[in-house]
């Protein structure tokens, strides 16, 4: 299965759909994972609420700054001058976008729409930057950092796209 573009709630209903019901844990934070002792096909987890779990299949939707980014041995992120924000924009009352892939760009920026449903769309947007280094940006600064970075550059449906996404 291959899920690019796509938001997770659908990354996991195509998994669930294949796999016994009830053995799916969401919004569960891992503290320890390890290989089993007695069987190498499984791998014991302990959550955060102090549960514990066998399992011959982990999957995450929790990056490289996590327990299980590190136990497969995920590097640390290295900045390459460049930034990047993704979203699903949501119209509850239906999109109007054509179903076409449409990126926009410009000197030092690249926009991104794809209409994946007929309510949502998937947007991104690339930008140089400067920086020194990895720095995080967080959900709240996206509404502010793209204005910013867009300014010379004004994609109308892409700024309708980011007022429609829920951070």
């Amino acid at each position: 299965m291959k899920c690019t573009a796509w938001s997770e709630r659908y990354c996991l209903e195509a998994f669930a759909g294949q796999i016994p019901q009830g053995t799916i844990r969401l919004n569960s934070q891992v503290t320890s994972i390890k290989k089993s002792e007695t069987s190498p096909d499984v791998t014991n987890l302990e959550l955060q609420d102090g549960s514990t779990y066998s399992a011959k299949v982990v999957v995450g939707f929790d990056g490289v700054n996590s327990v299980v980014g590190s136990w497969l041995g995920l590097e640390k992120p290295k900045s390459v001058g460049q930034v990047g924000i993704r979203g699903m924009a949501k119209f509850h009352n239906g999109q109007n976008f054509e179903i076409l892939f449409r990126i926009f760009v410009g000197r030092t920026i690249r926009v991104g729409l794809m209409p994946m449903t007929p309510t949502q769309v998937y947007w991104f947007v690339a930008w140089h930057d400067q920086s020194e280094g990895w720095r995080n940006i967080t959900p709240e600064q996206i509404k502010q950092e793209d204005p910013q970075v867009t300014t010379d550059f004004r994609v109308p449906e892409f700024e309708l796209c980011v007022n429609n996404t829920s951070l």
